[in-house]
C-alpha cells in the first residue's frame, strides 16, 4: 500500500509543471496539493488517468479512506492492494465498507437472511415461504388451478377441467382416472390426479423430503424448518452464527471480511478475495506475486515486464515484453518488404507499383512521385493540366481538352479524340459538306472505288457503295454525280 507521501511524490512533478506554466503565463502560482487542483478527475477506484486529462498519463492508486476502501483488502487499481484495516466488533467488511453483521434474531431481515434461513427476522406474515422467498397465494373469485405458490384454488366440478384458470367442459375429468394424455394433472383435474400428502407445484405432485435437513428448503422449495435466534442455517444444519470480533474464524468469515478473527500466517498475505496466499517473487523483478500485489523493485521508465517477470527495455536488441515495431523499432525490426502498421509488421505487396498506397494503409507506401509528376495506376506520369496551352499526347485530346487540342479548319474531331479530314463513313448525316461524292477511308476522303459495305456521301446522302442510291438508282463502286 502506498502512503500519502508516496502519492504526493507521484503528483508533485505534475504540480511543478503546472506551476511553471502558470508562472510563465500569469507570473503567479498557487500551491497545488492534488489532481483536483489541476482540474483533473482522479479515477474513482484508482487506475490510469482517463482520456482528456490534459495529455497527462500515469496510474494513481486508490487510497484507504476512499468510499470504497474503508476496510479489508482492496485492489488499488495499479496492480497492488491496500490493507485498509478492520471493522468494529459486530460489523463485517463488504466491498471495502464496514456494514452491520446480519444476526438472526434481531428482528431485522438483513443481507444474507431469508424466510427459510431466518424465519424469525424474515417471516412471511401468513404467506408461504417458497424457494427462500415469500410467496403470496393468488386466488381471485372464480379462479381454478394453482394459487402461484404450493396450493390449489377452486376445484372444478365433475365433468369440468381447469384450463388457464377457468373451468371448461371435459367429460373425462371426474372418472377417477388421471389421464395425462387428455391434459389432466393435479392442477387441472385434482379430482382424478390427487397428490395426497404431496404438494401440487406447476401441475406436478412434489413430495418434499427434507431427510436430515433441519432448516432451509427441500426439492419442492418448501421449508424444512427454521433455526433459533443466534443460529444460522448452513447446508440444512443450524449452526451458531459467526460474530466478527470474537477471536474465532467461523464459517462466512475470511481474512478480508473479518481480519480480527481470520489472520493469515506470517509468510502469507490476504488476497482481495479473502484467501490467505503466499507471495512468490523468486527470480522475478516485476509482475504479479500471485496474491494481488506486484513484485519489487519493478521496471523503470521505458522498461516493460515480460511474462517471466524480467524487465526489458527498448534498445537491448531483443523484441520482448510489450515492445512492438511501433513502440521500439530498433528491437522489433520488420522483415524485407514489410512496414510497421498499427504496431504490427505488415507486407506492403506493391508488386509492379512504384508509387501510391500499399496494402498496409500507407498512402505513399509504394513510393512517391517527383515534382511535376502524379501517380496513376501505381506509375509516375507527367502532370497534365487542361488549359495550359499544350496538348499532351496520351493524356489530352480534342474531346477531353478542346482548349489545348484545337481542330484546324477543314478537319474535325472524331469520337476517339483523333483529328482527321473525316471520321467515319456516315459523316454526311451530321455534315453533308464533308467528303462530298467521296468515302472516308481511315480519316481521309477518297473518290476512287469504295469497298462493298462502305458508305459515301453522294449529293448530301449517305449511300452504300455498290448498293441502291438515295434516288433509286444503282450506284457503282465509286461515287458519281
Amino acid at each position: 500500500m502506498r502512503s500519502r507521501r508516496e502519492r504526493d511524490r507521484l503528483v508533485r512533478p505534475i504540480a511543478i509543471l503546472a506551476c511553471v506554466v502558470a508562472t510563465v503565463l500569469f507570473a503567479s502560482c498557487q500551491r497545488i496539493s492534488g489532481l483536483s487542483d489541476l482540474g483533473i478527475v482522479e479515477p474513482k477506484d484508482g487506475g490510469k488517468l482517463p482520456a482528456g486529462s490534459g495529455g497527462l498519463t500515469g496510474c494513481f492508486p486508490l487510497q484507504c479512506g476512499s468510499p470504497s476502501a474503508k476496510c479489508g483488502i482492496v485492489p488499488d487499481g495499479c496492480g497492488n492492494k491496500n490493507d485498509c484495516g478492520k471493522c468494529p466488533m459486530g460489523e463485517v467488511c463488504k466491498s471495502g465498507a464496514c456494514i452491520p453483521q446480519a444476526f438472526c434474531g434481531n428482528q431485522s431481515c438483513e443481507d444474507g437472511e431469508n424466510c427459510a434461513t431466518c424465519a424469525s427476522d424474515c417471516g412471511c406474515n401468513g404467506n408461504v415461504c417458497m424457494n427462500e422467498k415469500c410467496c403470496v397465494p393468488s386466488c381471485p373469485a372464480g379462479k381454478c388451478g394453482s394459487d402461484g405458490c404450493a396450493g390449489v384454488c377452486d376445484i372444478c366440478q365433475t365433468g369440468n377441467m381447469c384450463v388457464l384458470g377457468k373451468c371448461e367442459v371435459a367429460a373425462s375429468c371426474g372418472n377417477f382416472s388421471c389421464e395425462s394424455g387428455l391434459g389432466e394433472n393435479c392442477e387441472s383435474c385434482p379430482l382424478d390426479c390427487k397428490c395426497d400428502s404431496a404438494f401440487c407445484i406447476a401441475g406436478k405432485c412434489c413430495a418434499g423430503d427434507c431427510g436430515t435437513k433441519k432448516c432451509g428448503v427441500d426439492e419442492c422449495g418448501t421449508s424444512c424448518g427454521t433455526c433459533a435466534a443466534g443460529e444460522v442455517c448452513n447446508s440444512g444444519a443450524c449452526e451458531a452464527q459467526a460474530l466478527c470480533g470474537n477471536s474465532k474464524c467461523e464459517p462466512g468469515e475470511n481474512c478480508s471480511s473479518c481480519s480480527a478473527d481470520c489472520q493469515c500466517a506470517s509468510a502469507e498475505t490476504c488476497s482481495p478475495e479473502g484467501t490467505c496466499c503466499a507471495p512468490n517473487c523468486i527470480g522475478k523483478q516485476c509482475g504479479s506475486d500471485g496474491c494481488g500485489s506486484q513484485c519489487l523493485p519493478g521496471c523503470g521508465t521505458g522498461m516493460s515486464c515480460t511474462v517471466n517477470g524480467n524487465c526489458v527495455g527498448c534498445g537491448d536488441g531483443t523484441c520482448n515484453g510489450n515492445e512492438t515495431c511501433g513502440s521500439c523499432a530498433g528491437d522489433c525490426i520488420c522483415g524485407p518488404g514489410q512496414v510497421c502498421a498499427g504496431g504490427n509488421c505488415c507486407n506492403k505487396n506493391c508488386g509492379t507499383k512504384t508509387c501510391g498506397a500499399d496494402d498496409c494503409g500507407n498512402s505513399n507506401g509504394c513510393g512517391s512521385c517527383p515534382s511535376g509528376q502524379v501517380c496513376q495506376g501505381g506509375v509516375c506520369k507527367a502532370s497534365v493540366s487542361c488549359g495550359d496551352g499544350t496538348c499532351t499526347a496520351g493524356s489530352e485530346n480534342c474531346n477531353s481538352c478542346p482548349l489545348d487540342c484545337t481542330v484546324p479548319a477543314g478537319k474535325r474531331c472524331c469520337a476517339d479524340g483523333t483529328i482527321n479530314q473525316c471520321c467515319t463513313d456516315d459523316n454526311c448525316f451530321s455534315d453533308p459538306s464533308l467528303c462530298i461524292n467521296a468515302w472516308c477511308n481511315n480519316g481521309t476522303c477518297q473518290t476512287d472505288n469504295c469497298s462493298i459495305g462502305a458508305h459515301c456521301c453522294c449529293n448530301g446522302f449517305c449511300e452504300p457503295c455498290g448498293g441502291l442510291g438515295g434516288f433509286g438508282g444503282f450506284q457503282n463502286l465509286a461515287c458519281s454525280q
